[in-house]
């Protein structure tokens, strides 16, 4: 069994952490379009309420997407059913929308890159 086939087996369960569906929509290329607008399901996508919405990877009847509403770090607050429940991605983006993609996180590789990177007076010279 390859490892798409164990993502994908995996995806039908709820539940998965958003590393493993993120990991799934990559690996399959999975990308659903709105009305022009190219969703690349492996990203979780902000709602304008900054709401955080990750696909379930599963889809429903018509293949529209599924979504999950993700708690808000620190939002102890039990979720409500409506919260609990998968959302077809085109009803959350027309009752949340617009939709964007969450900024990547940081890696510990960036930060290296960042505080290695040459500086203006490495590269310019300059007075000390």
């Amino acid at each position: 069994m390859s490892i798409i086939d164990d993502l994908t087996a995996a995806s039908q369960v709820r539940g998965l952490l958003e590393e493993d569906r993120a990991q799934l929509a990559a690996v399959r290329g999975e990308f659903y379009e709105i009305d022009g607008t190219v969703f690349d399901l492996g990203r979780t996508f902000v709602d304008v309420t900054g709401g955080r919405w990750q696909w379930t990877g599963c889809r429903d009847d018509r293949s529209v997407p599924l979504m999950d509403f993700l708690k808000h770090p620190g939002d102890h607050r039990d979720m409500t059913v409506a919260e609990r429940e998968p959302v077809p991605l085109d009803e959350v983006q027309r009752w949340f929308g617009p939709l964007i993609p969450e900024p990547a996180r940081l890696t510990a590789a960036d930060y290296q890159r960042a505080l290695l990177a040459p500086t203006p007076r490495d590269v310019f010279g300059g007075a000390a």
